[in-house]
C-alpha cells in the first residue's frame, strides 16, 4: 500500500485506517474491501488499478506500477496443490473409531460435490485467510429434507461474526448477491441470512450489504435451531494463520508491503528499460561551404523539422563537423536488477513457500524436496492441519442434520456420545518415488528396524507384506527347485562321465 497511496504511507497506516473504520458502521465493508483487496492481489490483473479504483472515494492518489514480481497467485497455488489434492476418497483418508460414519461422510461430500469444493476451498483459505463452511439441507416439494451437504462460503460474503472462547460461531451473517430471472429480464438481489443462537432468518433486498437487519424488513423465514435438529450454529470457521485478530491471516498478506516494493522496482526498471534503451541518432554533414563555415545537417523530411521518427527511432538534425555521441542514458541496468534480485530473496525470506518452483528445474527427490522445504513443508501442514479440523467439525455437524432428518441409518451413536469424532490420515506433502521409498528402508534397515516396520513407515499395510512375504517363498522355492535340477543334471553327467 505504500506504493500506492499519498494518504498512507504504509501498509501498516492504511490497515489503522481500516482499524478504525471497523469500530464504525463500516466495519461490514472494511472487511469486504480488505478481502477484494487479497483476491485483487491473487488474481494480478490489474491490481493496482483495482486498489486504486476502491481508494478513489478517499482522496488517494497512486502511483503508476505493475504487478511484475507479485508472488500471490504462485503461493496460492502453492497450498491448492498441497493441502488436499488427488480425488476423493484418497484425498482425505477418514481416521475413526467408528467405522459407521465412513460411508454417511463420504456420503455427504457427494451430495456437497466435495471433490471440486475442497480446491476452491483450499485456494481461498490462503488467499483470504478465513475458510468458512455452512451445513445446509435441500428439501423437496414437501419440505422433508433428501440430502445435507457442505457449502464452502466465500469469506468476502461473511459480513459479521462473532466467537466464543474457542472460536466456534455464535452469530454469523451473509450477505450473498444473486441473480434471479422473472420472464424475460433478471434483476439482481442480495440474499441476506443470520445465524445465531435463538435461530435463522433470510431476506431476499435490494439493499446494501451494511444495511442493519432491523432496516430489512420482515425475514422471509424464520426458524429456532430446533427445527434443524441441532443447539448450535451450523457454521464451521478456521483461520489460516491466527494472529490474535477478529479474522484470519492470508499466506501473503503480511507481506504486501515487500510486495509492493519489488513491483515498483520492477516497474522502475522496465521503465528505464524501454524510455532510455531506444536508439537515438545524430545526423550532420560533414565539410564546409566556399566560406568555410559548416555545411548545413540533410533535410530528412519536408516538415522542415530538427528531428524525424523512423518507427520507434529518433533522428537529430546536427550541424556539419559536430561530433557524433550516443544519446542513449547511459543507465546502470545490472545493478537495478541487483537491487531488485535482492528485495526477491528478501521476501523469499518472508514466503518460504517460493522456493518450491524453484525446484522444477532441479532433478531432486521428494526425501531430498522435503528437506529442502522445510520451512515451506512445515506451514503446508499447519494450513492443512487447520483445515482438516474445520472439515471434521463441519461433518460431524452435517451428521447431526442428516440423522435428525433420517438421511442416514445407524451411525453407531450420536455427537454427544462422540460417535461423530474422526480425524484424517497423514500424507506425505511431497511425492516420494519408488526408489526413495527403497532408499529409506534400507536405511532403518541398517540401523536395526525391522524390515516389516520399515515397510510400514512407507506406507505399505499388512495386505502388501502378506504378499511380499507369499512371494519371497515362491521365490525361495523357485530357487531351491533350480538347485536341486542343477545338482542333478551335474551328478547325471558325472555318472555318464561327461565331467570329470
Amino acid at each position: 500500500m505504500a506504493s500506492l497511496v499519498g494518504a498512507f504511507d504504509s501498509w501498516s497506516a492504511w490497515w489503522a485506517w481500516v482499524s478504525l473504520s471497523l469500530k464504525r458502521q463500516e466495519e461490514r465493508a472494511a472487511w469486504a474491501d480488505h478481502y477484494r483487496v487479497l483476491k485483487a492481489y491473487y488474481q494480478n490483473n490489474g491490481v493496482y488499478e483495482v486498489i486504486d479504483t476502491m481508494l478513489a472515494g478517499l482522496g488517494a492518489r497512486s502511483q503508476d506500477m505493475r504487478p511484475l514480481r507479485n508472488p500471490a497467485f504462485r503461493l496460492v497455488e502453492f497450498y491448492a496443490a498441497k493441502i488436499w489434492p488427488g480425488q476423493l476418497p484418497d484425498a482425505l483418508p477418514i481416521v475413526t473409531d467408528n467405522d459407521a460414519i465412513i460411508p454417511a461422510i463420504q456420503q455427504v461430500w457427494e451430495w456437497s460435490n466435495w471433490g471440486s469444493e475442497k480446491q476452491a476451498a483450499a485456494r481461498w483459505f490462503p488467499m483470504y485467510g478465513d475458510m468458512f463452511l455452512k451445513v445446509a439441507t435441500r428439501n423437496n416439494d414437501a419440505g422433508r429434507p433428501v440430502r445435507v451437504y457442505i457449502q464452502n462460503i466465500e469469506p468476502i460474503y461473511v459480513t459479521e461474526m462473532d466467537t466464543d472462547e474457542r472460536g466456534i460461531l455464535t452469530y454469523v451473517r451473509f450477505d450473498i448477491p444473486q441473480r434471479r430471472r422473472v420472464g424475460d429480464k433478471t434483476e439482481d438481489y442480495t440474499h441476506t441470512e443470520v445465524w445465531n443462537k435463538a435461530g435463522y432468518r433470510r431476506w431476499e433486498h435490494t439493499k446494501a450489504s451494511t444495511t442493519p437487519t432491523e432496516q430489512l424488513g420482515t425475514p422471509l423465514l424464520q426458524a429456532p435451531l430446533s427445527a434443524f435438529g441441532i443447539d448450535f450454529v451450523p457454521v464451521v470457521w478456521q483461520s489460516f494463520r491466527n494472529i490474535g485478530d477478529e479474522r484470519g491471516c492470508g499466506a501473503f498478506t503480511l507481506a504486501l508491503d515487500k510486495i509492493d516494493e519489488s513491483n515498483r522496482q520492477a516497474t522502475r526498471l522496465h521503465e528505464m528499460l524501454f524510455r532510455y534503451n531506444r536508439a537515438l541518432w545524430a545526423a550532420s554533414a560533414g565539410g564546409m561551404d566556399a566560406t568555410g563555415r559548416p555545411l548545413p545537417p540533410p533535410r530528412l523530411g519536408s516538415s522542415g523539422d530538427d528531428t524525424l521518427t523512423v518507427d520507434d527511432d529518433t533522428v537529430i538534425r546536427l550541424p556539419g563537423n559536430s561530433t557524433l555521441t550516443s544519446l542513449v542514458a547511459q543507465i546502470d541496468y545490472a545493478s537495478a536488477l541487483a537491487i531488485l534480485n535482492a528485495q526477491l530473496e528478501e521476501l523469499q525470506k518472508d514466503l518460504p513457500e517460493l522456493a518450491y518452483y524453484e525446484l522444477r528445474n532441479r532433478d531432486v527427490s521428494g526425501r531430498a524436496a522435503t528437506i529442502l522445504l522445510g520451512d515451506a513443508v512445515d506451514r503446508a501442514l499447519e494450513a492443512r492441519g487447520n483445515a482438516e479440523t474445520a472439515l471434521a467439525r463441519a461433518d460431524a455437524m452435517a451428521l447431526t442434520i442428516g440423522q435428525s432428518a433420517g438421511l442416514f441409518g445407524d451411525l453407531g451413536g450420536d455427537y454427544a456420545s462422540g460417535a461423530f469424532v474422526h480425524t484424517f490420515a497423514d500424507r506425505p506433502l511431497m511425492a516420494s518415488s519408488e526408489a526413495d521409498e527403497a532408499e529409506l528402508v534400507q536405511a532403518w534397515v541398517q540401523t536395526g528396524v525391522p524390515l516389516r516396520t520399515a515397510l510400514r513407515r512407507v506406507g505399505w499395510d499388512d495386505t502388501d507384506i502378506v504378499t511380499m512375504d507369499a512371494d519371497r517363498q515362491i521365490e525361495t522355492l523357485a530357487q531351491r527347485s533350480m538347485s536341486e535340477a542343477m545338482i542333478a543334471a551335474a551328478e547325471r553327467d558325472f555318472d555318464q562321465g561327461l565331467v570329470t
